[in-house]
């Protein structure tokens, strides 16, 4: 059941992340959204029929998200964000416009796993990655790992303690 209502500042972190780790061309990555944030709330309101939204139109919601956000730290992050986002869309209640938007998504979500296993031989959802330390949001925590795997986090974490000589 769809039970976050993402904001279009969420939505941005996507975009820049698809533009950035994907190298998604910007047109695309801003359509692709738009059909998502749509989704998200077309979704969110099906559940919560109380609940009154504004849907912000395609030009107002393309500038707000050029200007906030920033791209994730790492493939992981895209990837748990993609996943959190799909978790959120009720199919049923979906345009045929924003089911094929949902659809890129999952191819999308797809590739980045393959892509990951053939660079590191590894699931990218494996213990050894930073997988469970990432938020399942689109906005990322601030704490949030900048390397893909825990070992190498350590490391840096360690050496960000060690006195400058």
């Amino acid at each position: 059941m769809p039970n976050l209502n993402f904001s279009i500042t969420a939505f941005a972190y996507l975009y820049h992340s698809l533009i950035q780790l994907y190298e998604m061309h910007a047109l695309e990555a801003a359509c692709l959204t738009y059909e998502l944030y749509t989704a998200n709330l077309d979704s969110y309101e099906t559940h919560h029929p109380l609940d009154t939204l504004y849907e912000a139109d395609p030009i107002a919601f393309i500038f707000t998200i050029q200007k906030r956000g920033r791209p994730y730290k790492t493939h992981i992050q895209l990837y748990k964000s993609i996943q959190a986002l799909l978790q959120n869309m009720d199919w049923d209640c979906l345009s045929f416009s924003q089911k094929k938007a949902v659809r890129c998504l999952k191819g999308i979500l797809n590739q980045i796993g393959w892509h990951f296993y053939n660079v590191f031989s590894l699931d990218i959802e494996s213990r050894k990655t930073v997988y469970g330390q990432c938020r399942s949001h689109l906005i990322p925590d601030k704490s949030e790992p900048e390397e893909p795997f825990i070992a190498i986090n350590r490391l840096l974490r360690d050496l960000k303690k060690c006195p400058v000589v």
